[in-house]
């Protein structure tokens, strides 16, 4: 991504907001995206400025708890994040994260009445950028508005109080969110900035937390062509992974129990042989392996064995000790019988080990 498409793609968002999106959605000859459906109960409760101003392709919000501390980034208007804090509850929190100032303000405008007549877990929407989640733009534009770098000595000093506020301020904290969500956002992002998304996901999430992505994916990768292409960018195909790229990415991340969950089976968009598909990915950090026991288990088939994340085989119908990064195999309908569900209750405990 070229600095002029990053800017007109901040354009085209800030149209959508301000209702000016009929350009750019009626240019492409095919659908721009293809969202998963949304709870119709939780749907009515959403600001109908909110819902007008949405931009996905696909569900994540499926895929929260109550009580979960949630983050989505890339909100825009905030549906995600209105769905996402009725899902959550009052004893759960939700953090809505952009870039894009106008859309910030129609989230923003629509949260008071939302506040009075929800019962739903505290929301609150800020500006950052999801490969910098340490940096709160909020404060940093506050600085800048009587500040502006007019020199070289002016931008160093702006660069020191970033990393001041980092430190000192910081906008999402390591290791306090439950679930990290976004929809259709990190193809939105600069090639560069891409693996940064995934590592301060896993920076900000609680070990054990999870993730849930919708994006769009690519059969093969796309060529400078399409990627030069600036209403393809704001459209959600220019700047999408190659979709083995994209698993490969949170993998080495270090996440674990990577799922596929949605993958649309009709490509969304097609360019010669270049083509679109939207999908749905969970995921997990692993716990840390001190201070929590690994129970004995038993992996119950239909296959000769089963290799985990840790890489460490199953074989069927024999007792193990379950690794650490293997428990997001753990669950009611699992491939495993738990022979020690002591250990699988049991809560990591709160020491500084890593």
């Amino acid at each position: 991504m070229t600095d002029h498409i990053g800017i007109s793609v901040r354009e085209d968002y800030a149209a959508l907001a301000e209702k000016r999106a009929d350009a750019l959605l009626a240019s492409q000859t095919q659908v721009v995206c293809c969202s998963e459906a949304y709870d119709v109960n939780l749907m009515k409760k959403v600001p109908k400025t909110v819902v007008e101003a949405d931009f996905g392709c696909g569900n994540p919000t499926k895929y929260i708890r109550p009580g979960d501390v949630v983050l989505d980034l890339g909100c825009g208007a905030g549906m995600n994040c209105y769905i996402a804090a009725q899902i959550a509850g009052p004893s759960g929190s939700v953090i809505g994260i952009d870039f894009n100032d106008a859309m910030l303000s129609i989230a923003r405008k629509a949260l008071p009445e939302f506040s009075a007549s929800v019962e739903a877990a505290p929301l609150a929407f800020r500006m950052g950028s999801a490969h910098d989640l340490a940096l709160d733009l909020d404060q940093a534009n506050d600085y800048l508005r009587s500040n502006a770098p007019s020199d070289v000595v002016g931008i160093q000093k702006y660069q020191d109080l970033a990393d001041k506020l980092r430190h000192e301020k910081t906008l999402i904290a390591d290791n306090s969110v439950d679930v990290v969500i976004s929809n259709c956002v990190i193809n939105l992002l600069a090639d560069k900035d891409k693996n940064l998304v995934f590592q301060e996901i896993f920076r900000v999430l609680k070990p054990g937390g999870r993730f849930a992505i919708s994006d769009n994916v690519s059969n093969i990768p796309v060529p400078e062509v399409v990627k030069n292409d600036a209403m393809l960018w704001s459209a959600c195909y220019a700047g999408v992974l190659q979709e083995q790229q994209f698993y490969s990415s949170l993998e080495t991340t270090g996440f674990v129990g990577i799922t596929i969950e949605v993958r649309n089976d009709d490509p969304a968009k097609i360019i010669e042989e270049l083509e679109f598909y939207s999908i749905t990915v969970t995921g997990e950090k692993p716990l840390k392996s001190c201070g929590v026991d690994t129970p004995k288990v038993m992996y119950k088939g239909p296959s000769k064995a089963i290799v985990g994340d840790s890489g460490k085989m199953y074989r069927r119908g024999v007792p193990d000790t379950l690794s650490v990064a293997d428990r997001y195999l753990i669950s009611s309908d699992g491939p495993f019988y738990i022979l020690d569900s002591e250990a699988v209750n049991q809560a990591p405990a709160k020491s500084s080990c890593c």
